[in-house]
């Protein structure tokens, strides 16, 4: 059921998906914003069950997919042919995502991909785009990359060098829809060797789910602690900086 929610300075917004809501059935768009107050909101697809105030993390690319051939073809159509390399890829893997000319003709291009059927490893895989091509490519030199929606497969995950991409407010069933907060006020599971005392700057890593201290770890910020030093396994209030 469509619901009507008020933002601090936005005005009323309509929503067909409660932020406290996991749906079998896609409502928005794959990284569709929502801000509620202070608070922002992405949309996004479970990979694998999420826990409720555990950190989401994007799915790892697939190494064959990059630096992949592009075939030769023309400016104006929004139909483009790439070969996989070892791995294939499942129907609408990369739908909502990206392919990007990373070598050769049309060098500097990227494109955002609407559909594609499955494709063997090795095999061709005929993408459809949003947009038409605006640089012919050539087989001979043409290389790409295929980027997937950072929203399409979200997981909890301990590999620090994922993408963070929010944190669901309630349990979503692996495949199931659902919206993570990115920005403001949250409460997120703290490593159990870790305090996160107020004002610590805060990364993920450790436990699955968990933030940490930032010091000693790669990865991007997740936020800053507003809360006290909490004992293993609790969770803590963190003010998330992940996207605004």
């Amino acid at each position: 059921m469509a619901q009507i929610k008020y933002g601090a300075d936005r005005g009323p917004t309509l929503v067909a998906q409660s932020i406290y809501e996991a749906s079998k059935t896609q409502k928005h768009p794959l990284g569709h914003r929502l801000q509620l107050g202070d608070r922002v909101f992405r949309y996004a697809k479970a990979g694998g069950l999420l826990a409720a105030g555990k950190l989401a993390l994007s799915g790892a690319s697939v190494a064959n997919h990059h630096s992949i051939t592009v075939a030769t073809t023309v400016a104006e159509l929004k139909k483009i042919t790439v070969t996989l390399g070892a791995t294939a890829a499942i129907k609408n893997q990369y739908a909502e995502g990206y392919l990007a000319i990373i070598a050769g003709t049309g060098l500097g291009q990227i494109y955002k991909i609407k559909s594609h059927p499955a494709a063997d490893a090795n095999a061709t895989l005929e993408l459809t785009l949003y947009d038409e091509l605006a640089v012919a490519t050539d087989a001979s030199d043409s290389k790409g990359d295929l980027c997937a929606n950072p929203y399409a497969a979200v997981q909890n995950s301990t590999t620090t060098a994922l993408q963070d991409a929010g944190v669901p407010l309630v349990a979503v069933p692996a495949n199931y829809f659902c919206w993570l907060q990115t920005w403001g006020i949250c409460v997120i599971l703290t490593h159990t060797a870790d305090t996160a005392a107020e004002g610590t700057l805060l990364s993920h890593g450790g436990t699955a789910g968990s933030v940490v201290t930032q010091a000693g770890y790669t990865a991007s910020l997740v936020g800053i602690s507003v809360g006290q030093a909490r004992a293993a396994t609790e969770h803590n209030l963190v003010d998330l900086r992940i996207k605004p």
